[in-house]
């Protein structure tokens, strides 16, 4: 069966979850910055490219030594950045914050992943 060039690069437009397409066909990580409870209530903020690989990760034990010993955990809010940079900037900002405000935020995140009423 000859050859067909019709299918040749299709694969290659495919993206993996957590990228985005550049303008130059490249596919790029997409950074989030989230927020998790721990099971003693305390919140913990990190950044990520791959969320669900990262979870995982927290999940067993192996992620930040803040997490290790303070599960189950639950992810409480998601913000997606354009960068690296910009997520480490935003994480940053996240951690200044104190307790009443980051559950503000929350708070928010919750109802704007709801919807109007």
């Amino acid at each position: 069966m000859p050859y067909s060039n019709s299918n040749r690069h299709q694969a290659r437009y495919v993206l993996q979850p957590g990228r985005r397409q550049a303008e130059n066909g490249k596919t790029i990580p997409m950074w989030l910055v989230y927020i998790l409870e721990c099971a003693d209530k305390s919140l913990y903020t990190g950044i990520t490219s791959d969320l669900e690989k990262r979870m995982s990760v927290h999940a067993a034990g192996k992620g930040a030594k803040y997490t290790k010993h303070r599960g189950p955990l639950i992810l409480r809010y998601t913000e997606t950045v354009a960068s690296r940079g910009d997520a480490l900037r935003r994480e940053a900002a996240i951690k200044s914050l104190d307790r009443a405000s980051k559950l503000t935020l929350i708070d928010s995140y919750k109802k704007q992943a709801l919807g109007p009423t």
